[in-house]
């Protein structure tokens, strides 16, 4: 059986005789700023990463540097440690945590070894670097205190909150003081 041709007026298009308008733009990406920017970038980004890399050996081979750069940080770790000890009313292990931290602060910012380390190699190297005298003074009598209240008996609690709070101030003075 046999069927009969629809035409639907659409399957069939015509074809357009006219000739296209090509437009010409004005400006091509070859040869643009962005080109060359583009061109240039993987090389500008290797050369700033491989400058990044000296710039962190040459750090990272100052163990010194490093060392003062990084007390501030270790001092106050320590000072976080004293004082969940301070939470628990571990009187000891508070009082030997804050001398740790003062001791090692300034055992590293002041480039001294720990095994030469004293009050006296303390006070002449912070004297030698323009601390205040107040300041000094400030940071013995905490040393002083650390060392005596670790052995004493007594001392509420309002009393270590108070001498927590001073530790961290010596810390924070000395750390404006040494920049």
């Amino acid at each position: 059986k046999k069927e009969d041709i629809k035409f639907l007026g659409k399957d069939i298009r015509y074809i357009k005789t006219a000739t296209p308008s090509f437009k010409d733009k004005d400006r091509y990406f070859y040869g643009s700023p962005l080109f060359y920017s583009l061109l240039l970038a993987p090389a500008l980004f290797f050369c700033g990463f491989l400058f990044y890399r000296k710039k962190i050996e040459k750090e990272s081979a100052d163990t010194l540097g490093l060392k003062s750069r990084r007390a501030t940080g270790i001092a106050k770790k320590r000072l976080v440690l004293a004082h969940k000890y301070l939470k628990e009313n571990n009187k000891t292990l508070f009082y030997q945590e804050v001398n740790k931290a003062i001791w090692g602060y300034l055992s590293d910012k002041l480039s001294i070894p720990m095994a030469e380390l004293s009050k006296e190699a303390a006070i002449n190297a912070m004297n030698k670097r323009n601390v205040s005298n107040e300041l000094i003074q400030k940071t013995i009598a905490t040393i002083d205190h650390s060392e005596f209240a670790r052995y004493a008996p007594g001392g509420d609690i309002h009393e270590k909150e108070n001498f927590y709070k001073d530790s961290l101030d010596v810390i924070s003075g000395l750390e404006e003081s040494l920049k």
